[in-house]
């Protein structure tokens, strides 16, 4: 599992450093500038069950999803939790509500479903973080639970 991470890490690194600098130097090359966009598709969003949902219903583009969540982060500091608040989350699958680890995450997951998707920072908040509270280039962990679809 960590050996996957790192290749993903190494490629990212390739495209968003190297590569540019090779465009630069070669303007025949530019094509290749195109594989970041690959990486970011072909770089899944981990998910570990934690507890089998019903396995029939699974969310769909444009659908409201339900979830409890809590957010930590790699060095296991918890950021957010919906559980502490006592009020679920909700938003729309495939729409831009959330970052995009989350609408690929969710998307996996059958209602009753609890996981630990392990997000990275390409699909979660990237180079800038979020605030304070998430520092930039970080990998995101969540323990969630998909309530409900609508």
């Amino acid at each position: 599992m960590f050996f996957y991470h790192q290749i993903f890490f190494l490629l990212w690194l390739f495209v968003s450093v190297a590569l540019p600098f090779f465009i630069y130097l070669s303007p025949f090359c530019w094509w290749l500038y195109f594989g970041y966009y690959l990486v970011i598709i072909i770089m899944p969003v981990e998910i570990e069950t934690l507890k089998e949902g019903n396995g029939s219903t699974f969310p769909q583009k444009g659908q409201t999803v339900t979830c409890h969540y809590v957010l930590t982060l790699q060095n296991g500091k918890k950021v957010d939790s919906s559980r502490d608040r006592g009020k679920p989350f909700q938003f729309k699958i495939g729409k831009g509500e959330v970052i995009q680890g989350w609408d690929q995450g969710l998307a996996k997951m059958s209602v009753g479903q609890r996981a630990k998707l392990t997000i990275s920072p390409d699909l979660g908040y990237g180079a800038s973080g979020a605030g304070s509270a998430i520092p930039p280039n970080s990998t995101l962990i969540f323990d969630v639970e998909l309530i409900n679809v609508q």
